[in-house]
């Protein structure tokens, strides 16, 4: 027999994050579901069943229903904040896998050609490099780190404050909303400054290099 189990939370919303999710991942964790009837729907092998469940308000806590969901109406209207991160960051995620194609791709260009362009894609990846410190620190970084101002320490303080709260954002929490999205926009002001400006020339230069795919090849012959 196999056992399934609910953790009575809805859906979440994916953070900035340099792994990129598999296609198979579960969703992540969200916000708790309200006290009410829900339906819970399985699917298995073209098989189809379904039954409801009544989650109840947990008694030891004295939290008005119009109090849960204003809780619950600020957590989703953070998401849009935690979402548009995520989008930034993987905009510099997929810039920098490109670069990284580019490079691959050239690898029967000529040297100067290889070279020239091998060396403009660097400056790119160092200027993302720094643009992803914006989110969260280096991969692999070691030792004491200050990560009070970078946007994922940011969004997951602002987050755990609107969990906190019994009901709307209290004042601690509006703080930290504020300062998530401020910072989100001064990250989005750059990256948008970077991808239109020195990564858009780059982006012309490679187009209009039309290195050759293939390697040419000498007439094979035998002596």
């Amino acid at each position: 027999m196999n056992r399934i189990n609910w953790n009575l939370e809805m859906d979440g919303v994916r953070y900035p994050s340099r792994n990129k999710p598999k296609p198979e991942e579960d969703k992540p964790y969200g916000n708790a579901v309200l006290p009410g009837k829900y339906k819970l729907l399985f699917k298995w092998k073209g098989h189809v069943d379904s039954t409801f469940v009544t989650v109840h308000a947990d008694p030891r806590m004295n939290i008005t229903m119009e109090a849960r969901k204003s809780q619950m109406a600020a957590q989703k209207d953070f998401e849009k904040t935690i979402k548009a991160a995520t989008d930034a960051f993987d905009r510099l995620q997929e810039a920098k896998q490109s670069i990284k194609l580019v490079n691959e791709a050239l690898v029967n260009a000529p040297d100067s050609l290889k070279k020239d362009i091998a060396k403009q894609g660097q400056a790119m990846t160092d200027s993302i490099a720094l643009l992803e410190k914006l989110f969260m620190q280096p991969e692999g970084q070691k030792g004491i780190t200050d990560e009070a101002d970078d946007i994922q320490n940011a969004l997951y303080t602002a987050s755990g404050h609107i969990g906190a709260s019994d009901g709307a954002p209290n004042a601690a929490a509006r703080v930290y909303l504020e300062k998530s999205k401020r910072l989100l926009a001064q990250a989005i002001e750059r990256i948008n400054k970077f991808t239109e400006g020195d990564f858009a020339k780059y982006r012309e230069k490679v187009e209009a290099a039309q290195s050759p795919l293939f390697k040419k090849w000498e007439r094979l012959k035998v002596d």
